[in-house]
């Protein structure tokens, strides 16, 4: 701040808050008789700093893989729109980048494994991996390795279907609401690539819903296969199967 003419501090106790940070002629005159000191010149920013932003989406990946380059910005934010194709995000050496931010966020159907900088460490760990698609993490540099400061992920979702799909569970709950009118087939993911995921399937409408996986990996408990050809099929409206995935498939509870 600059004056252009004299300006008066009113306490002692607040001057040297006030005199921090860089000046430029200021001189002070201190009156003992009114506890006032005058001040006359250009002030400093007394140490802040300026806060920018800068903004990246990322669509290709040669050998499904990319690279961020040093932050030019106090933070920068990366979309990661990867489709269906698992990605490696590498992040840049947290050296030399203290208090620096880094936002990514999933946008594709398929897990983005974010990796520090050789044996960097994010809160510890080599990597971090967004399992749920729009989930968003961000990490910040103390000069050493990168921490993360914010977090956020998509627990629940609602998904309506009519037609025979194979699922794509993005959040750990999921309800899938069926309004077919003709029998579909409703195939869902292998349960070991999304472990403690809860699905609820309901039918709401004519058409019966046939449940199965690419493999034989549905449980009527966590032991009983459901026959060879793992198949659930809800024949009454209203009807709904709940199942949960593990690492040998998908348990009906």
């Amino acid at each position: 701040m600059s004056f252009s003419t004299n300006k008066q501090i009113k306490s002692k106790a607040i001057a040297p808050a006030f005199l921090s940070g860089s000046h430029t002629n200021i001189s002070f005159t201190y009156n003992t008789g009114s506890d006032v000191i005058n001040a006359s010149g250009s002030l400093g920013g007394g140490g802040g700093g300026s806060s920018s932003t800068g903004l990246t989406t990322v669509s290709s990946f040669p050998g499904n893989a990319y690279t961020i380059s040093s932050p030019s910005n106090s933070e920068e934010i990366y979309l990661i729109s990867n489709s269906s194709t698992a990605v490696t995000i590498n992040l840049p050496t947290a050296v030399g980048l203290n208090t620096k931010k880094i936002r990514i966020k999933r946008l594709g159907t398929a897990n983005v494994t974010i990796d520090a900088y050789q044996t960097e460490t994010i809160d510890g760990s080599l990597t971090k991996i967004l399992n749920n698609q729009y989930s968003t993490i961000t990490v910040i540099s103390n000069d050493a390795n990168w921490f993360i400061v914010n977090e956020a992920v998509i627990t629940n979702d609602v998904q309506t279907v009519s037609t025979t799909s194979t699922l794509s569970l993005i959040a750990p709950n999921t309800l899938v609401r069926c309004t077919n009118t003709s029998t579909i087939t409703l195939t869902l993911p292998t349960g070991s690539t999304v472990p403690g995921y809860r699905v609820e399937i309901k039918r709401c409408s004519t058409g019966q819903i046939d449940i199965g996986t690419s493999t034989t990996q549905i449980f009527l408990d966590s032991t009983t296969l459901i026959g060879t050809t793992t198949k659930l099929s809800l024949l009454s409206v209203g009807q709904s199967w709940t199942l949960i995935a593990h690492a040998s498939g998908w348990d009906v509870i």
